[in-house]
């Protein structure tokens, strides 16, 4: 009976592992720990899959940020990262800026990842990710940050979406124009 017990709580565990990683969660949240909308976004370190460093988040002043935080181990943000590719395709680099942290230790691993794939967005890796995890209370994976011109948190976006919509994008050009104060993303996997 003590077997049973012990396989039936670890395949409990596993369901609610696969559940958090994937989970739907409201658009946006606040009071989940880190950072909240409304915050200003903390210095963001961007360590590029080669492990150059000295890019940080706030280089991108100026512009609309979709800050994406991934992992290869997680199903949900493997299934993101097509339409994350197309949205940074199609919208303005001089306007915005689509950027993918990896909470990976491994950079050789994301990179054959991303390059079997033809992921071009997301170049970044977070070796320590738990700080950053950390500092930006996330909790579900993938977790997105829409980050405003002037470096301020407008949105945390769990768990999976469809990026690459015409309301997303109109969306994104009302923050950029200072319309919107935050986005609403569907989430229609």
């Amino acid at each position: 009976m003590h077997a049973a017990a012990s396989r039936l709580s670890f395949i409990f565990f596993i369901v609610v592992g696969l559940y958090a990683c994937s989970s739907p969660s409201p658009p946006s949240q606040s009071g989940t720990g880190g950072i909240n909308s409304g915050d200003p976004m903390p210095p963001v370190a961007l360590v590029r899959l080669d492990n150059a460093v000295g890019a940080q988040l706030s280089d991108y002043h100026g512009r609309v940020v979709v800050l994406n935080l991934w992992g290869t181990w997680c199903a949900a943000c493997r299934r993101e990262l097509p339409s994350l590719e197309r949205l940074a395709g199609v919208l303005d680099k001089e306007r915005f800026a689509v950027l993918g942290i990896a909470l990976e230790s491994d950079a050789y691993l994301v990179q054959e990842y991303l390059r079997d794939r033809g992921v071009t967005f997301a170049e970044h890796i977070a070796p320590d990710y738990k700080v950053l995890v950390e500092q930006l209370g996330a909790k579900v994976f993938p977790t997105t940050f829409i980050v405003n011109r002037s470096g301020t948190l407008l949105a945390r976006i769990v768990g999976e979406r469809v990026w690459n919509t015409d309301d997303v994008v109109r969306q994104l050009e009302g923050v950029y124009r200072g319309e919107l104060t935050t986005i609403n993303v569907k989430h229609e996997m």
